[in-house]
């Protein structure tokens, strides 16, 4: 089973998503979701159900929920949340 990666690639406003292989750390990329705003610092939920990204040029966090961003070509732009 790969583990995924998770990069934010805040100059090009997105998430790249990579598969490595456990045995060989091989990486492979598996999709690239457009999140818009500069996406930076990223967590995710205890249940590793979804992953936050905050946004740089607004005051906002994307989220995506794993079901989402993990298959093989996602690329839906997440759902963004205003922060207080």
């Amino acid at each position: 089973m790969p583990y995924y990666i998770y990069v934010s690639v805040s100059s090009e406003d997105r998430v790249n998503v990579f598969t490595m292989d456990p045995e060989t750390g091989a990486l492979d990329t598996h999709a690239v979701v457009a999140v818009g705003s500069g996406p930076t610092a990223m967590c995710v939920d205890p249940q590793q159900r979804f992953l936050y990204a905050a946004l740089r040029g607004s005051r906002q966090a994307a989220a995506n929920h794993e079901t989402e961003i993990t298959p093989p070509g996602a690329g839906n732009c997440c759902r963004r949340t205003n922060l207080i």
